[in-house]
């Protein structure tokens, strides 16, 4: 089909009188087909219209290179202005999230290569009085170039953290948009129960915005996550789940068992696994330096994401990295203090016990109120790990952990992705270390809001009864341990986001 062929097509419908925007597209659609075929004939262009989904905020057109994303096409009505429309919510946050994108009327094209516009080629005028088309003086020599522009773009080389946390957070943001939607126009009860069972066990006052915006941070960085941990074969979602099912059967049950059912989001979910899997991870785990190597780019590129998804948003969690040598120095200086003034020679490796209402409990209980990723409970292992492996006793570490580590570590956090995070933070470094948690073990950090009495009630159905159980867990170390150690950074905000009842109630 020739250009002028193309335009005669669209001009006949118009002519109907009758036409929607979905009129248009067969013609499109066609057209593209036959032009792509033009530039690499021995390779497949699958070009979709209309993908199956249930929801509005995905682009009309989704063009395969094989099994790989090519590039999105989002169409407006003949005689849209164009303009308006590229600085519109929706195109802002389509330029964010698809590299290789289209914008087009049907008559003017515009090419959007990682949200730049760089190229534009108009064919046709339209005349909104009598509904006719002015052929543009274009062969089809400009719409060549054009297409060949968007049909040979070249997969994506991401060798910078920087680069992987602006297209991340695009993405992040499309699918949160697209669950708050999910949210407002169906009864897809996948996401209302579990936003029932987080109301009830965790933010009474959870709006479905907040619980929105929750899932996709979430699902987009345990993905992430699971990227770093990925050492071989092809990475998508189905092998991320694997990696995330090993390390926390929880947040497995919580997340990814439903988003498995919740195919309206696959549209979404997959392209972020496959933009993952093109990803340089030596390039971007070098992008944090030596400091970056040990601690794992996972702590490290958490503030980068989030920094570029909603910078208000980690201001108000307070999540802002806290240097190695400050989170070494108040580690070192909490051992230092339960050897020197409480004649605990061990110091945090201490496996002595203390009666409480006639049961033995370890007696230095450790806590990081507000874990974040696990940056001060990681340090804490590592000194642990390093007192012990000074005492020169074989197998020790195997036998300490499971006996005097895991029964002693507590960690608390509110926010879901960065408790995600911190599980598979600590599970790893505990691997790197020599110890791989069984399938009965769990490190004993808890989703739960710290400023929250302890939330002992149950009776959620099925898999949301993961959520209370949680809420059970953690309030146990809340009202029953003895908790002697409380490791953190100050707070850095004057006040806090987190005004809960209990807590509001304890400091009136």
């Amino acid at each position: 089909m020739t250009t002028i062929d193309y335009i005669n097509e669209i001009e006949r419908e118009l002519q109907t009188g009758n036409a929607t925007e979905h009129s248009y597209r067969p013609m499109l659609r066609q057209f593209l087909v036959e032009w792509s075929q033009n530039f690499s004939p021995a390779t497949d262009h699958p070009i979709i219209n209309d993908p199956q989904r249930i929801g509005s905020n995905a682009p009309d057109f989704f063009v395969q290179r094989g099994e790989a994303s090519l590039g999105w096409i989002e169409t407006k009505p003949p005689g849209t202005n164009l303009n308006t429309e590229e600085e519109s919510e929706q195109l802002q946050r389509y330029r964010k999230a698809f590299p290789n994108l289209i914008l087009t009327d049907y008559l003017e094209f515009r090419l959007y290569s990682e949200g730049v516009k760089c190229l534009s080629v108009r064919i046709a005028d339209l005349d909104n009085a009598t509904q006719h088309l002015t052929h543009r003086n274009t062969d089809d020599s400009e719409v060549s170039l054009f297409l060949t522009a968007f049909f040979g773009a070249e997969p994506l080389k991401i060798g910078k953290a920087s680069d992987l946390a602006r297209m991340l957070s695009g993405k992040a943001q499309l699918l949160k948009v697209e669950i708050g939607h999910i949210l407002q126009n169906t009864s897809n009860d996948e996401l209302r129960n579990r936003l029932a069972a987080f109301r009830k066990h965790l933010i009474a006052d959870l709006s479905e915005a907040k619980f929105a915006d929750m899932m996709a941070q979430t699902i987009t960085y345990s993905l992430f996550a699971a990227r770093c941990y990925h050492t071989h074969g092809k990475f998508n979602r189905t092998r991320a789940i694997e990696i995330l099912a090993e390390t926390n059967p929880f947040l497995s049950q919580l997340f990814w068992v439903s988003i498995q059912r919740l195919r309206q989001l696959h549209w979404i979910i997959d392209p972020i696994a496959e933009l993952l899997g093109l990803a340089d991870m030596e390039s971007i785990t070098a992008d944090f330096g030596t400091e970056g190597k040990e601690a794992g780019p996972i702590v490290h590129f958490y503030e980068d994401f989030l920094s570029d998804y909603d910078p208000k948003l980690r201001k108000q969690g307070g999540v802002y990295y806290t240097p190695e040598p400050v989170v070494s120095y108040i580690v070192r200086s909490v051992d230092a203090v339960l050897a020197e003034k409480f004649d605990l020679s061990d110091g945090l490796a201490h496996t002595g016990t203390v009666n409480v209402n006639g049961k033995q409990l370890p007696k230095v209980q450790i806590l990081d109120p507000a874990a974040g990723t696990g940056t001060f409970l990681r340090w804490v292992i590592s000194h642990i790990y390093h007192t012990i492996r000074t005492s020169g006793a074989a197998g020790a570490w195997q036998e300490y952990v499971p006996q005097h580590l895991l029964p002693r570590l507590h960690g608390f956090e509110r926010m879901v992705a960065p408790y995600a995070m911190c599980h598979l933070t600590l599970t790893y470094q505990l691997a790197q270390l020599g110890y791989h948690l069984k399938a009965d073990e769990r490190l004993n950090v808890y989703l739960t809001d710290t400023l929250e009495a302890g939330n002992r009630q149950s009776g959620m159905p099925i898999f949301i009864d993961e959520i209370a159980k949680e809420a059970e867990a953690a309030a146990t170390v809340k009202s029953d341990l003895p908790v002697m150690v409380i490791v953190k950074n100050p707070p850095y905000a004057g006040k806090s986001e987190n005004k809960g009842k209990w807590i509001t109630n304890l400091l009136r």
